[in-house]
Formats: C-alpha cells, structure tokens, sequence
C-alpha cells in the first residue's frame, strides 16, 4: 500500500508541473501576443501531426527562445540550420537534391537539430518538408520550425 501512495503523489507532481508549463507557456503566449497555434493534421497521412504556433513579426526574440526551449522541455538543439529562400519557384536537380537530403538526414542523424525556416510556402520549404516526410528513421526526427 505505501508504494500505491508514492506512485500517487509522483503522479500529483507531475500533474502539477504540466500545469506550471501550461500556465508559463500562456503567460509567454500573451507577452508574444499569440492568437494562433495548435496541432495541424495533414489530409495525405492522418496520422502525420505536427504542432504549428503564428509568432508576430515584432515578437521579442528572447521571448520567442523561452518559448521554444519551454516546448521542448529546456533542451536545447545541438546546431539550428536557417534556411531561407525567395518565394520564387526553383527546380532542384534530382541529384543536388538528393546530396542535400543525404546530408541533412546524416546531420539529423548525429545531433538534435532544429531547422528554421522563414514559413513561406517556397520551394525550399517544400523541399525541407518532403525531406522530412520521407525520413527513413522517424527516431530522429527533423525538427521544422
């Protein structure tokens, strides 16, 4: 009976520090004045979801670094790649894009990485989200952000 009662009162604390973050995280959502963020599921594979959140273009970027270290529990990524490119179409060559995804999952592979991207739906990021889509090892996940 006494290890039921230690297991309960681990299961109070835990509860009780998920509501810290949730209450932390809906402080840093209102310094940031953010009206959307959930859970996005995509129609080609249900069970593909990924958590978006839609930061202000004059959010402190501090603010928005506490806010990403708070989602991921305060680990922080071993290297942060930014990617960014013209809202233009571009064609990548097959081979060029497969070196490029090559290197990225091998990057993925070796450290917890996270990938910035400037949001827009361009060619590049739809290139970064097909890499991700077809990681061969969903234990090492691609971060987007």
């Amino acid at each position: 009976m006494t290890n039921n009662a230690t297991d309960h009162r681990l299961d109070i604390r835990s509860l009780n520090t998920s509501r810290m973050y949730r209450n932390d995280n809906n402080h840093l959502f209102e310094t940031l004045q953010i009206k959307s963020h959930g859970t996005i599921t995509f129609p080609r594979n249900y069970c593909n979801r990924a958590n978006f959140i839609r930061i202000p273009p004059n959010a402190p970027p501090a603010q928005v670094k506490k806010l990403f270290f708070r989602q991921r529990l305060h680990t922080r990524p071993s290297l942060v790649i930014s990617v960014i490119g013209s809202a233009r179409e571009y064609s990548m060559k097959s081979k060029l894009f497969r070196i490029f995804r090559q290197g990225l999952i091998k990057v993925a592979k070796s450290t917890d990485v996270w990938v910035l991207t400037n949001g827009i739906n361009s060619s590049i990021t739809k290139l970064l989200g097909e890499i991700n889509r077809t990681n061969p090892d969903p234990s090492q996940p691609i971060h987007l952000i």
